[in-house]
């Protein structure tokens, strides 16, 4: 067990359990039920993905993938089921979000040592991507059942839920791109200096707190970790760079507000919103791609080894952003999840072609967009997400009809349902009829699809109350489809 995530596990729960000691009000029973029910579906998806394996003649990896799926479900339906129960309180959601990272730290950690005795080494990172599959599915269901909901109280839920689904991404990704104990060292160092920086600091959030917390985690990497040293600091950096758009977007000393205030007299505010949207998204887009690209290259490894810890280097920043429960911060607080999801996706799609190059040598690293079949896995991506992105408006609106309690959460939990049909339909089609090729195009597709639709509806729909609240289970989605396609490789790639 890697001392250094122990650590910051340990700082995290002690954290969170010490600012949660106080009595909170009592949380509806019938939406306490709600993860029992996504614990149903959980399994149901492990089921099939045994199934999918043993038919394919590959009954022992299906079962070590079933395994470490259903782990992951369990892990993120017990993490979520205690933060529903502190919902109603909110002068502690400080304490709601260290709770959250140390127990996925924790799950994270559990899983990693199980399947380190019975596993080489080497193969340990593979296996855990059935970990992150099951956590980004309960993630996604989350902001299905819940997220779409009028209760403004569980919003903070979902937003956690979908962090944990994001650490546990990046996490595995980071791992199984460079499967040292050196990346589980940069991780802890990050995030000990965030919890440290967080629980001294007498303020939810400031920016000096965040500041130190950069500087205490590249100072960190500089010392202890000997990699990726400027994909770090480009994470550091990349928080800032959200916090100031998320802020010239929402407040109303900035342009952008009063344009819109002005603009009301001649087009609809929702219109008017969807242009400037355009431009927040064109902003972040860009930042993507420098993270991506950019930083794969200036770090000391090379490659995307260097992505894989700038993200890290970001997430780690997430205890701040998610602690913060004013109005305008909901802007920033989407900007982050919607961001940091999609690097995720792109993580998985650089551990899917790192595992095609080991199954198919050279060929295996090149995508070539020139194939139809490509191609078409690229738009089949891309229409993915905006198919169920069209299915969740649907359900808002029959949802928001509803009168009762009971009446909204089953109209949700139809949308809940169908996002799961959705998922594994649209992957299994996918690596069933196409090639493996094929199949990182269509991981390609997702990536750009969840990243700019996410970002436009944050920025878009946050005049039609709950309607940018979309955005959440876009990205979470998108992940959990991403994740699904990485778990089909071996049955694809040949």
């Amino acid at each position: 067990m890697e001392w250094f995530v122990f650590v910051a596990m340990v700082l995290a729960l002690v954290g969170g359990i010490f600012l949660l000691r106080r009595k909170s009000e009592q949380f509806p029973q019938k939406l306490l039920r709600e993860y029992y029910v996504l614990f149903i579906v959980g399994l149901a998806a492990v089921i099939i993905l045994y199934v999918a394996y043993a038919v394919n003649s590959q009954s022992q990896g299906g079962y070590v993938v079933a395994l470490s799926c259903f782990f992951g479900v369990l892990a993120a339906c017990v993490i979520g089921r205690l933060l529903l129960e502190r919902s109603l309180d909110k002068k502690s959601v400080v304490g709601k979000t260290l709770l959250a990272t140390g127990l996925a730290l924790l799950a994270f950690l559990l899983v990693y040592g199980f399947f380190s005795v019975w596993n080489p080494a080497s193969m340990v990172p593979s296996l855990l991507f059935g970990y992150a599959f099951g956590v980004a599915l309960v993630g996604c269901l989350t902001s299905a059942r819940l997220g779409l909901s009028s209760f403004h109280k569980e919003l903070h839920v979902v937003q956690l839920m979908e962090y944990v689904s994001v650490l546990s991404a990046v996490l595995c990704g980071a791992l199984a791109l460079s499967p040292t104990r050196g990346s589980l060292e940069a991780v802890g160092i990050i995030l000990i200096a965030v919890f440290l920086t967080l629980v001294l600091s007498k303020e939810y959030f400031s920016l000096r707190s965040a500041f130190l917390a950069s500087v205490l985690g590249v100072i960190g990497m500089l010392v202890f970790g000997q990699v990726g040293r400027w994909s770090v600091i480009t994470g550091s950096v990349g928080f800032f760079i959200l916090s100031v758009l998320g802020v010239y977007y929402s407040s109303s000393r900035y342009r952008v507000v009063r344009t819109v205030l002005r603009s009301m007299k001649d087009v609809s505010y929702a219109g008017a919103w969807a242009f400037e949207g355009v431009l927040a998204s064109l902003a972040l887009v860009i930042l993507m791609v420098f993270a991506a690209y950019s930083l794969g290259v200036r770090s000391a490894l090379s490659g995307w080894y260097g992505v894989a810890l700038s993200v890290i280097g970001l997430v780690a920043l997430g205890p701040y952003i998610l602690s913060r429960f004013d109005a305008i911060s909901e802007r920033i607080k989407a900007v982050f999840l919607v961001f940091t999801a999609s690097l995720a996706i792109l993580l998985a799609f650089a551990v899917y072609q790192q595992e095609m190059v080991r199954r198919l040598g050279g060929l295996g690293n090149i995508v070539n967009l020139a194939k139809v079949e490509v191609v078409l896995a690229v738009v089949l991506g891309v229409a993915l997400v905006l198919l169920w992105a069209w299915l969740s408006s649907r359900f808002v609106f029959s949802a928001e009809k509803a009168e009762s309690v009971e009446a909204r959460l089953h109209a949700l939990g139809r949308k809940a349902l169908a996002s799961v049909l959705f998922a594994f339909a649209g992957v299994f089609i996918v690596a069933g009829i196409l090639r493996a090729e094929s199949l990182a195009g269509f991981i390609a597709g997702l990536f750009v699809g969840s990243g700019v639709l996410g970002l436009w509806a944050v920025f878009t729909g946050a005049a039609i109350d709950c309607q940018w609240r979309l955005r959440s289970g876009t990205s979470s989605f998108a992940l959990a489809a991403a994740l699904l396609a990485l778990l089909l490789a071996p049955l694809v790639i040949q």
